[in-house]
């Protein structure tokens, strides 16, 4: 079964009704990073041990108590957002050593969904530019081909569409994760601003946390955190379970998320297991382990085959088996 391939709804539901384990699933992904990422230069800190032992603990518990949207199923984000006990550069040397010790809201919402952190993924510094290279860990490569994968969440495109991650976060204020999303194939969402809290995302006004938006520049008010997938359901799943105020951001509204009449999945498994709209803060160290920057494009074998096949039916091209 070629668990890299399938979308992050599939394999909640295969770990769900054990044809996979959540340990399989994540030494896969683990595996493809090895192979992919160092001519992709896309995932600039992994989180390999910490993300097993979830997955042995989720697998060990599976069944004990009602299931969790995304139960097991591995995800990456952006290195422009917080991840406690794990390192948030933003791309430049001056935040080289900063680890927040708060999760970003989103990134605390996937996890208390179940899905397991195993990666953040290269931005220009702090998240400036339309393509995706800083002097802290390099530039990094589409697995389309020698074009740019974009920017500023370009590390994270060229991650899901090289199948080293099923689904993920980034940010966006004038492009930012769906001009990556363009060019290297996939899909993104940039929710409506004050939809998801953008509590835990740099630029900030201080690095004191949490994380606030700064209430009197546009960017503070404008760019947004929002989730990239090979799959249209998995960006639906994910922006529903990361959106609704959390008592921090100032912008943040109660909006209610309309039927979209197709993701039954998502739908069921969101009524069926509440995520709280305040989640928990994760307190969980990690010990970091940077990839070496690249200077110059090498292709990345067996990325996109000619023929793509899908669980869900509305998939990207990036959706595609080895």
């Amino acid at each position: 079964m070629d668990l890299v391939g399938c979308s992050a709804v599939a394999l909640a539901r295969l770990i769900r009704a054990r044809e996979a384990s959540s340990t399989e699933v994540v030494e896969a992904h683990l595996q493809r990073i090895e192979r992919a990422n160092p001519e992709l230069n896309a995932i600039v800190t992994l989180r390999a041990e910490q993300a097993l032992d979830e997955a042995g603990r989720i697998d060990r518990t599976l069944g004990e108590a009602p299931g969790l949207p995304l139960d097991g199923v591995p995800f990456t984000v952006k290195d422009l957002i917080a991840t406690a006990g794990m390192r948030t550069t933003a791309g430049t040397p001056f935040l080289e050593r900063f680890v927040p010790r708060l999760d970003a809201t989103a990134v605390a919402r996937l996890r208390t969904a179940g899905a397991i952190l195993i990666g953040k993924t290269n931005c220009p510094e702090w998240g400036m530019f339309g393509y995706t290279r800083n002097s802290l860990f390099g530039e990094t490569r589409n697995p389309v081909g020698p074009v740019t994968p974009g920017g500023s969440s370009g590390g994270e495109a060229a991650a899901i569409a090289a199948r080293c991650s099923p689904l993920g976060l980034g940010t966006d204020f004038g492009g930012s994760v769906r001009w990556p999303a363009h060019c290297t194939g996939i899909f993104a969402l940039r929710p409506t601003a004050g939809r998801v809290p953008c509590t835990g995302q740099l630029p900030a006004p201080s690095l004191q946390e949490p994380l606030l938006p700064n209430e009197v520049t546009l960017q503070g008010r404008v760019q947004v955190v929002g989730p990239l997938a090979r799959s249209v359901d998995d960006l639906e799943l994910a922006l529903r379970l990361i959106a609704g105020p959390d008592g921090l951001d100032p912008f943040a509204v109660p909006a209610p998320i309309a039927d979209s009449g197709r993701a039954a999945t998502t739908r069921a498994a969101t009524s069926s297991t509440p995520i709280p709209s305040r989640s928990a803060v994760h307190l969980r160290s990690a010990r970091s382990a940077s990839t070496r920057p690249q200077s110059s494009w090498k292709p990345v074998p067996s990325v996109f085959p000619i023929s793509a096949t899908s669980v869900s039916g509305r998939t990207s091209p990036a959706s595609a088996s080895d």
